[in-house]
């Protein structure tokens, strides 16, 4: 069934973010499946950073929505596609009156942290979410980890590019993409993006304000922390909310899909 409804997914009992990039077949798409607690499966799908489209399956119960996920991802897996290797973002705001003393010096440091991320997103379609306290893609939240693995791969393709094995190169790029999107449009040239060193070197300034960036981060969540213990008065969501900002080195993975992930992003 078609649906061109916007249920609330932040309900969802299970969800799935998948990415398929492959030049080749010009791929460069995401798909993503949500179990709603009336038994909807409510899928989106499209292109990496443009709007896509969307799908309900009504299902009947959340146990047959939660099969019918299961067999679509199984498909979408055939098909190249690959669990996106970022965090998700939760829904919260946040009321900046709880840090008492400390909030305007809190607000200027996330303030110095947008003006920063200015260089991020010269390279890439990364932003920096002042509300949540990270750097989010229409895919999701950025970790450490992925920087780290975003930085290996850079020097794969610097590599590559060395040794002019074309397709080392392409797969290495392929693979950096499913981890930090870059502003393609709707064709995908691999080697137009990072087939020359001064392109991975711009890159690496992104990553580098990336890595920066986070322990700046880290840097206020441990100010807030203390603020937040220190006031009494703060009610248990406030408490939470603040204690969440900037919370995004944890991956939660279902259970149910854990045996269908693995360390390494494969492509076909």
């Amino acid at each position: 069934m078609a649906s061109d409804d916007s249920p609330d997914l932040s309900s969802a009992i299970v969800s799935v973010h998948l990415i398929c990039v492959d030049s080749r077949d010009n791929h460069n798409k995401f798909w993503e499946g949500y179990v709603l607690p009336d038994g909807v499966l409510y899928a989106k799908y499209g292109r990496v950073n443009y709007r896509g489209q969307t799908h309900a399956y009504s299902c009947g119960s959340v146990a047959k929505a939660q099969t019918k996920l299961q067999q679509l991802v199984r498909e979408k897996r055939s098909k190249g596609y690959a669990e996106v290797e970022l965090d998700r973002a939760s829904n919260q705001t946040l009321n900046f009156s709880v840090l008492g003393e400390r909030a305007e010096n809190i607000k200027a440091q996330i303030r110095q942290l947008e003006m920063d991320a200015e260089i991020i997103h010269q390279h890439t379609i990364i932003r920096f979410d002042p509300e949540k306290g990270q750097y989010r893609t229409s895919l999701g939240i950025l970790t450490v980890q992925t920087i780290e693995r975003a930085e290996r791969l850079l020097d794969q393709i610097v590599y590559a590019q060395g040794s002019r094995n074309r397709t080392t190169l392409i797969q290495a790029i392929e693979a950096y993409l499913r981890l930090i999107p870059m502003p393609i449009g709707m064709s995908l040239n691999p080697e137009a993006l990072l087939g020359k060193y001064t392109q991975v070197e711009n890159q690496r300034a992104a990553i580098q304000a990336l890595r920066e960036g986070i322990e700046e981060i880290n840097q206020i969540r441990d100010q807030i922390k203390v603020t937040i213990a220190a006031n009494q008065n703060a009610n248990q969501n406030e408490r939470s909310f603040w204690l969440s900002w900037g919370e995004s080195d944890s991956v939660e993975v279902e259970t149910a899909f854990e045996d269908s992930r693995s360390d390494c992003v494969s492509w076909s």
